[in-house]
């Protein structure tokens, strides 16, 4: 719980003095790389949007979740070591996952040659 706190206060400090965030990330013990993704993926020009579109997929693909990124990672559980996806698409959750955060990424979808694309990305991760 003080560690959520301790995010929170951090959170409201960089709405005051972005620059700060920054300076200040590499000398804090400041948990783990979720964390520390999520202040990076953080917008603070937008009222709007929480988190700025994640550009870490070269494919731009219908339905694509690359705005999305901030939000689900943060739902994510910090225990987890490898996610399955069903429907991988463009891919943006999933690179997030696997280059930000060193979670292991297997994906499926109907089109096969998207597939044998995106295992030849994650194996140069």
């Amino acid at each position: 719980m003080a560690k959520k706190q301790n995010t929170l206060k951090l959170f409201e400090r960089i709405k005051i003095d972005p620059s700060w965030a920054f300076s200040e990330i590499e000398k804090m013990e400041f948990g783990n790389k979720k964390d520390i993704f999520l202040l990076k993926l953080k917008s603070f020009s937008s009222t709007r949007n929480n988190y700025k579109r994640y550009l870490g997929s070269p494919l731009r693909y219908a339905g694509g979740k690359s705005l999305a990124v901030g939000y689900i990672i943060q739902l994510l559980p910090d225990n987890i070591k490898k996610v399955v996806s069903p429907f991988i698409g463009g891919a943006s959750v999933e690179i997030a996952m696997a280059k930000e955060l060193g979670i292991k990424v297997i994906g499926y979808d109907i089109f096969d040659v998207l597939v044998n694309y995106w295992q030849v990305q994650f194996s140069q991760l």
